[in-house]
């Protein structure tokens, strides 16, 4: 699959970032970079401990009272 199939197979205007980054090698290498990118995964695991973390703030004040 090319970047270009790649791009229109996810909805992404392909010309758009071309026009950019003007080389398909850059957009390959940041394109592959995201596959890196641990960001996503740890904003979930943080959004999973939400509850908790405001479970124990309440205590917390609960506490101070």
């Amino acid at each position: 699959m090319t970047m270009r199939e790649c791009y229109e197979a996810i909805g992404g205007n392909y010309e758009a970032v071309l026009g950019r980054l003007h080389s398909e090698a850059l957009i390959r290498r940041f394109a592959l970079k995201f596959l890196e990118d641990q960001s996503y995964i740890q904003l979930k695991q943080a959004l999973e401990k939400v509850p908790e973390a405001y479970e124990m703030t309440i205590e917390g004040i609960k506490k101070g009272l």
